[in-house]
This record gives C-alpha cells, structure tokens and sequence, in this order.
C-alpha cells in the first residue's frame, strides 16, 4: 500500500528545506525550555509529543521517523546529527543538507558528551499551537522520568512490532501503530493514511 511505502523509505529520503528548519525549531524549542539534557530524555519526550499529536489531530509534529532500538524509539536523522556532533563520526553524505541542524546545538559537557545545549532561540513561526502543546505536555510528563522508567513507557506495542519481528534488529516504525499505542481511534488512522496517499500522489 502506497501510505507504507512513504514512511519505510524516508530515512533515506532527503527532507525539505521547510522539514530541516521545522526540525531545528523543535529541537530548539525543547532546548530553550530546559537547558542541557541528554539525548535519551530528548528523543522519549519527541516520541511521546509525535504520537500524542498523531492521535489527536492527525499529524506528525516532524517529518523524521522513529527507529525502533533496543531502549526504545529514536528520531533517525536527528540520532545521525547528534551522533556526528557529539562523537565526531562522519555522517552519510545527504546529510550535509543537516548544517543547520548540526550549527544549532553543542555538546553540553565534552565532545563525548551525549548531553546537548544551545543559546540560540527556536523560530516559533515553525510551530503551531498543537505542536507547543503536545511539546510541552511530553516535556512535564517525561523530564523527570528516570531511564528505566522512560525505557519501559517506551517500549509500547509499535516499538515491540517491529522490534520482535526484526529479532531485535533496529528499524523503522509505522507511524500508525504509533499512534493507536496513543490512542488514536481508526477512523483517525485512516484519515492520516488518506492525507499521506493524497501527499504522496502530489509528490510523485
């Protein structure tokens, strides 16, 4: 089916310039309301916010897909930033589209370090009301969760699809199983297959 189809090849698709800077504003936007935090908490608090906001309005709040791992879900292109960036591997050519990503945070501690910061402010015109608040509702409700308890929560029915039926190998999940595991009702999941057709048929 064609609403599969986009979101198993879109990590190695290139993102638009408008999806890179939606990306940048919500990285930020995290960033400007807590200061220094690792990438652990950052990537739950993304995954519960995208899920809760498929639920409730249909939509993706970002175009990167999550990557089933073996302590739960991870943003793949934003992992692959962060990753160069804070332990100095070389990233995959496309991502050199990723500069502005890449330029907007620092490691917090050392060049080891997988905790992040940034002085820089998110661009709000990215972000629309819904985002800030399924943003800010993960934020209160996960920041404070320790890994264990993050791990666990994490580990819902889309991430346990794709993590036991690829023998516990990493790989993309179905945004739909994400967000029925937040609720979302059947009429809502094929409302958001219907938009994806509709998208992928304008892009092709």
């Amino acid at each position: 089916m064609q609403h599969l189809k986009m979101f198993k090849n879109r990590k190695n698709e290139n993102m638009s310039e408008y999806d890179i800077q939606k990306l940048r504003a919500v990285l930020l936007y995290l960033l400007n309301k807590t200061g220094p935090i690792d990438i652990f908490h950052l990537f739950k608090i993304l995954y519960f916010a995208d899920r809760e906001h498929m639920a409730k309005y249909g939509r993706r709040i970002m175009t990167d897909n999550f990557c089933a791992m073996e302590n739960g879900p991870v943003p793949t292109i934003l992992y692959d930033i962060i990753k160069s960036k804070t332990k100095k591997r070389f990233l995959h050519s496309y991502n050199n589209k990723y500069n502005d990503i890449s330029d907007s945070f620092e490691p917090a501690k050392d060049d080891a370090s997988y905790f992040i910061n940034s002085d820089l402010i998110a661009d709000a015109s990215y972000l629309s009301t819904s985002d800030k608040e399924c943003l800010d509702r993960s934020f209160d409700e996960n920041i404070n969760l320790s890994f264990s308890e993050l791990k666990h929560k994490s580990h819902d029915d889309s991430w346990d699809e794709v993590w036991n039926k690829n023998g516990k190998r990493s790989n993309l999940m179905n945004p739909y199983s994400s967000a029925k595991a937040a609720g979302a009702s059947e009429d809502m999941i094929e409302y958001m297959k219907e938009m994806d057709e509709i998208q992928s048929f304008m892009m092709s």
